[in-house]
């Protein structure tokens, strides 16, 4: 079976004969805006390159969820989201963005690595669709009702529109298209679902197209 060591080895052949080929250029005589031009040609394979290795990554996440060993345990949500906040201390910082997380989150059981992988994952989201111009302010707050413990993460973001709700947490539906400004590989919410079906939850989605989205996640009770 493929690893996705097998599989990146290639694309690091591709990468290193790229910028081979690329210094090699620099000592050819042609007119400069055909070094421009050529210059583009490498920038979209170097981003091809890039896209097929984070690809690969979420893959072997996804598929690794299926048949992976879980190891249930005592897990404080309210340490998981403060060190997802501290992981994230840069993008917070590029975007000038605010996390309030609500105090006395509890603690459940559960998988420590695939509930912070689901916590950074949302966050991250939250983050990365801000609107332009408007800092990123995300609320976690949490609520223990008949689901459950029930989690929300609010954000003041773009939103998404109405018709493409139901489709966001399947596999490789992307919103925003590989060329859009978002990035991503249209898998990380799908890796959410799972994550969340595995805990005995649910995960669905409140959004206003252009005002914000939530977030809601459940987890079973012991």
């Amino acid at each position: 079976m493929l690893t996705s060591h097998d599989l990146r080895e290639p694309l690091r052949s591709i990468s290193g004969f790229i910028t081979l080929i690329s210094k090699q250029c620099e000592a050819i005589d042609m007119p400069e805006e055909n070094r421009k031009q050529v210059h583009e040609y490498f920038d979209y394979v170097h981003k091809g390159v890039m896209q097929m290795e984070e690809l690969i990554g979420d893959i072997k996440e996804y598929s690794a969820i299926n048949v992976l060993e879980k190891n249930f345990s005592k897990v404080s949500m309210g340490d998981l989201f403060h060190q997802v906040k501290d992981t994230l201390d840069a993008e917070i910082t590029k975007w000038h963005a605010t996390i309030n997380i609500q105090s006395k989150l509890p603690v459940v059981n559960g998988d420590k690595t695939l509930l912070y992988s689901l916590t950074q994952n949302l966050i991250a989201n939250a983050i990365k669709y801000h609107r332009p111009g408007v800092p990123p302010v995300i609320d976690v707050t949490y609520a223990h009702t008949d689901k459950g413990h029930v989690f929300a993460i609010r954000d003041n973001g773009i939103g998404v529109a109405e018709e493409y709700r139901d489709r966001i947490f399947l596999a490789f539906k992307r919103l925003h298209g590989k060329q859009g400004p978002y990035g991503g590989t249209g898998l990380g919410l799908a890796i959410c679902k799972k994550t969340v079906e595995i805990h005995g939850g649910d995960i669905w989605l409140e959004s206003t197209e252009g005002e914000g989205s939530t977030f809601y996640f459940s987890l079973k009770d012991e």
